[in-house]
């Protein structure tokens, strides 16, 4: 489900610690939430990341 949100990843050379810093949780966590083995992003880690990078909800979280 996160395709998008990995490639733009890669795109401008964001690692998970990177995501996982910024939303104060733990690098398993990220891995987790990235991979769809554990639970989903919030509403509120979904606002910082698109507020952060700029990017559009829709499109990286629920497409």
């Amino acid at each position: 489900m996160y395709v998008k949100l990995k490639q733009f990843m890669v795109e401008k050379s964001l690692k998970n610690k990177d995501l996982a810093d910024l939303l104060d949780i733990s690098y398993p966590c990220i891995s987790k939430k990235l991979n769809q083995k554990g639970s989903d992003f919030t509403v509120k880690e979904v606002k910082c990341l698109c507020e952060k990078y700029g990017l559009d909800a829709n499109l990286y979280f629920f497409s």
